[in-house]
């Protein structure tokens, strides 16, 4: 099992102090866009409850996203859950909706503390690894995002915007999912990594070996 290195260490330890401190308060974040740089086109955002059951929002662009709604969404937010927001959704969100998003709301992107425990890829990927699943209609519409905005948008084609919504409510929900598994992998590995640390270790060094002694004891 690989080892941490201090400063990896000390951040996943914060991380997963901040989840488990701030979850009931927390709000998952998403965005989809209407093409690979394009502009958003659909904001979820998800909270889930103590009791286990979660409240998704989602803004649809109609033709603009409503900042000021986006904002009271977020103002009670004590955490913020991304995977790969502070790369992607993040930054497009405050260049397209400036003041929607808190100032001093702490971030955990799920992207960059699966990394820092050995785990790569994309969120569809690590869902594979870890068994979180998605509704049918939500998986089937993996890689077909923009194509579902644009036959809504070109068509009125109310079953596509339906479809591409229960995508995105997925992947915020989803996050929740992630973050408990991915925070319990880091803790066991930093339990395993602490307490064979402070495990006495065999010193060879520390032997006196008498040969002749040992000579005489064979038969």
């Amino acid at each position: 099992m690989p080892k941490y290195p201090l400063m990896v260490r000390q951040s996943v330890r914060y991380y997963c102090e901040l989840y488990k401190k701030h979850k009931d308060h927390a709000v998952a974040l998403d965005i989809e866009t209407e093409s690979i740089d394009g502009p958003i086109s659909v904001l979820s955002l998800c909270k889930q409850h103590p009791n286990g059951s979660a409240e998704t929002v989602q803004f649809a662009k109609h033709p603009a996203l409503p900042s000021k709604s986006i904002a009271t969404e977020l103002r009670t937010a004590s955490l913020i859950l991304t995977y790969n927001g502070l790369k992607h959704d993040l930054p497009k969100l405050k260049a397209e909706q400036p003041g929607a998003l808190p100032v001093n709301t702490p971030v955990l992107d799920l992207l960059l503390l699966a990394q820092a425990i050995g785990l790569h890829g994309s969120l569809k990927t690590l869902e594979r690894v870890l068994g979180i699943a998605r509704p049918n209609e939500a998986a089937s519409a993996t890689g077909r995002t923009h194509h579902l905005w644009r036959q809504y948008q070109l068509h009125n084609d109310q079953e596509a915007l339906e479809q591409l919504l229960s995508y995105a409510a997925a992947d915020v929900r989803n996050l929740f999912a992630l973050a408990d598994a991915l925070v319990e992998w880091a803790e066991a590995k930093l339990l395993f990594q602490e307490t064979r640390a402070t495990k006495p270790q065999f010193d060879a060094s520390t032997l006196s070996f008498d040969l002749g002694s040992f000579e005489q004891a064979l038969p």
